[in-house]
């Protein structure tokens, strides 16, 4: 069983390669990727948050200030990439995420933005604004709980699902399917082990970057041991950030030595679905 909203959001990134100004000091990512929140309403089998020692929920929320200031920068180039607001976190216990969609919205009008969440909340005052004000692109359901609840889903948003607002993706076995969407984590549990993904090299550091709850930014939404941090958006700009030595050093291994940094000599994730653009360009630079 595998996704089929890939290609669609392979799509928005390579929209973006095309159609988003460049910064004198190279490409800027086609892609952000937000955990809003540090908390969850869910404590699930696959994920890194059922074991506290490996990874703690945190009372953490992204600042609206701090992201207004991110998003008008990025709009003196254009940006036309994809907003994506899920992360480590469910973007529904964030108190203002209608609020964060609605200057996502206003600041970067033709970025493409995604909400993941498990649906939950939906039906909460937050949840029912959202849908209500409809600052977002589609809302990308991860069901867990079986066949009776996308049944549900359907029922509950038919209209949606049928402009294509929302796609519902079932996170669960059904019809005999083996369950290949969910990774190892950069093997803090134990799925996946798909050994065959981590020679190549990977795409995420040359068109994705990812901003955790605190506002540091780590290597991708696979890091969940959140070993590789690149910077902090409180202390510095998201541009600063991407093309800083640090992030340059980054890929440049990526280019020399495929999985052989930390945290990706431990990932499974294949990571070359989409950003191929990016990463020939990049590929293109003077070191």
């Amino acid at each position: 069983m595998k996704d089929t909203d890939y290609k669609v959001k392979g799509s928005d990134v390579s929209n973006s390669f095309k159609n988003t100004l460049r910064h004198n000091d190279g490409l800027i990512f086609q892609q952000l990727e937000f955990t809003v929140t540090g908390l969850c309403n869910r404590s699930c089998s696959f994920c890194p948050r059922t074991d506290p020692k490996i990874f703690k929920s945190t009372k953490t929320f992204l600042d609206l200030e701090m992201l207004e200031e991110n998003f008008s920068l990025l709009a003196k180039y254009d940006y036309s990439g994809r907003l994506s607001y899920a992360g480590f976190g469910e973007p529904f216990t964030h108190p203002n995420f209608d609020k964060i969609l609605e200057i996502s919205r206003k600041i970067l009008p033709k970025s493409v933005i995604d909400i993941i969440t498990n649906a939950d909340l939906l039906k909460t005052k937050l949840g029912k604004r959202v849908l209500a004000n409809k600052h977002f692109n589609r809302l990308l359901i991860s069901a867990y709980d079986g066949i009776e609840q996308v049944k549900q889903l359907e029922k509950d948003y038919s209209d949606l699902i049928q402009k294509g607002k929302m796609v519902i993706r079932k996170r669960f076995l059904y019809e005999g399917d083996e369950l290949d969407l969910f990774s190892s984590r950069t093997g803090l549990v134990d799925y996946g082990n798909k050994s065959e993904s981590k020679t190549n090299p990977c795409f995420y550091p040359f068109y994705n970057i990812f901003v955790d709850s605190n506002g540091d930014v780590i290597a991708c939404c696979h890091d969940w041991g959140k070993k590789k941090i690149f910077g902090n958006v409180y202390k510095d700009s998201i541009l600063d950030i991407w093309f800083s030595k640090e992030y340059r050093i980054f890929r440049k291994l990526m280019f020399q030595k495929p999985r052989e940094i930390e945290p990706c000599n431990n990932c499974d994730v294949d990571g070359t679905l989409y950003g191929s653009e990016a990463f020939s360009d990049w590929k293109e630079k003077k070191w």
